[in-house]
């Protein structure tokens, strides 16, 4: 990526984004009137961050440079973020992820590049209205002394975006998630055991079912698994067993609105 645009990015000729007669998918969202660079976010916390947060109030990208410990950290959000990711840059520790509908969610994480299921970390994590508090005693890698690190939170915004969870029935009446919208891009991932982070979206399949899927924990191409799920005015239903419908687990999720061209707030793009 060589720079971004305000509808878009400018991608050079590496082979992981632009490989000839290859098809691929971008999803972007829209952070501050302009997409330009960061401000120094206020409150601060007890160390300074600098973030853009996006109109609605649904999400902040940011970055920090971590102090060892515990530390509390200003996300942007105007309420406590739901879901929180948080990377080292300086070393391939990969992502940690809080999610408020983890089993016991200040005490437990997940990983976006693993299949693992939730681990414990306890005190890991304190969200609150204006910081998220780090724990990197029991939790390395996500405020790790001198090293800067780089987040993204996200919150729940009514016909924006939803963070939530839902149970698994096995069934291809499946479990039906009301968000309030229509999505046009959903993440989930089961808590309960060994399974990919599922992304489906309405850029590669306008029409249902849905049924293509990508896996933001590994790099293989997308696969076709049967009927996952319908996008829905004011949610999504699964329409498989197993899958992202297996009995008696949960699975957390991310999804973000199709929101029209006369909505309140600019649409999410995807091509």
């Amino acid at each position: 990526v060589q720079r971004f645009l305000q509808r878009g990015v400018e991608i050079g000729n590496d082979v992981e984004v632009s490989t000839f007669n290859e098809s691929f998918v971008l999803w972007q969202w829209l952070s501050g009137g302009s997409g330009g660079t960061g401000t120094t976010t206020s409150p601060a916390g007890s160390i300074a961050s600098t973030s853009i947060v996006a109109t609605p109030g649904h999400f902040s990208v940011g970055k920090y440079t971590g102090a060892g410990g515990s530390s509390t950290v200003g996300h942007g959000l105007p309420a406590a973020p739901e879901f929180f990711l948080v990377k080292r840059l300086t070393s391939g520790t990969g992502w940690f992820i809080y999610h408020k509908n983890t089993s016991d969610p200040n005490n437990k994480f997940v990983r976006l590049q693993t299949t693992a299921a939730e681990g414990s970390a306890s005190g890991a994590w304190t969200p609150g209205a204006t910081t998220m508090g780090l724990n990197e005693s029991v939790l390395n890698g996500i405020n790790t002394s001198s090293a800067e690190h780089l987040f993204i939170a996200f919150r729940s915004v009514p016909g924006v975006c939803s963070v939530g969870s839902y149970e698994g029935n096995n069934n291809a009446d499946g479990t039906f998630v009301n968000l309030g919208f229509k999505p046009a891009w959903v993440m989930t991932k089961t808590i309960d055991g060994t399974a990919a982070w599922g992304i489906m979206d309405s850029a590669r399949e306008p029409n249902n079912p849905v049924v293509k899927r990508l896996f933001a924990s590994a790099n293989s191409t997308e696969d076709e698994d049967g009927e996952q799920m319908d996008f829905l005015s004011n949610g999504f239903k699964l329409r498989k067993t197993g899958g992202f419908n297996s009995n008696n687990l949960t699975y957390i999720y991310l999804a973000m609105a199709d929101i029209g061209g006369n909505g309140a707030y600019p649409p999410i793009y995807g091509r």
